[in-house]
């Protein structure tokens, strides 16, 4: 993966860097605001569910909060819940339609 600098930006909201489709630089990226850090979690995870890329998340100050890299992680972590146990098998299915 390349290191790709994402400008900074000052305001009092999170900001989410994203696109639909992955391409070089930063230019054409767009970017959502959140309240807070949960909310841009929230936010970046639903852009991941519709298949969208997530560059980064940047705190109120511009800081980097997390990376592409750190928030599929995170994402993984949150959505992987453990499979279902299996129920009981039924045999007897006679004269059953």
């Amino acid at each position: 993966m390349s290191t790709v600098i994402i400008p900074a930006r000052a305001s009092s909201n999170w900001a989410i860097w994203w696109d639909i489709r992955r391409h070089p630089g930063t230019s054409g990226w767009s970017t959502a605001l959140a309240p807070s850090a949960a909310g841009a979690m929230e936010r970046a995870q639903h852009f991941l569910k519709l298949g969208f890329i997530v560059y980064a998340i940047r705190d109120p100050a511009g800081a980097l909060f997390m990376d592409e890299e750190q928030i599929a992680n995170s994402v993984r972590t949150v959505s992987s819940p453990a499979p279902p146990a299996p129920g009981p098998i039924s045999t007897s299915h006679r004269g059953q339609i």
